[in-house]
């Protein structure tokens, strides 16, 4: 098997509880959203590294 360069990997992560009466679609493309920052603030932090967001983007803090 020939040598391959390692590979690296950024996640963002999300968990959410919609607001009672949310739009469904609302609160998945919400939380996509949200998710979709998470995962550039873990690139904006370097390799290998995950980018948890808990409701809100502002909550953002990478892991090492």
């Amino acid at each position: 098997m020939p040598d391959l360069p390692p590979v690296t990997v950024s996640i963002g992560v999300v968990t959410s509880e919609p607001p009672p009466g949310q739009d469904p679609v609302d609160a998945v493309l919400s939380l996509l959203s949200t998710a979709d920052r998470a995962l550039y603030e873990a690139k904006r932090a370097g390799r290998d590294r995950i980018a948890y967001a808990a409701d809100r983007p502002r909550e953002l803090s990478p892991t090492s």
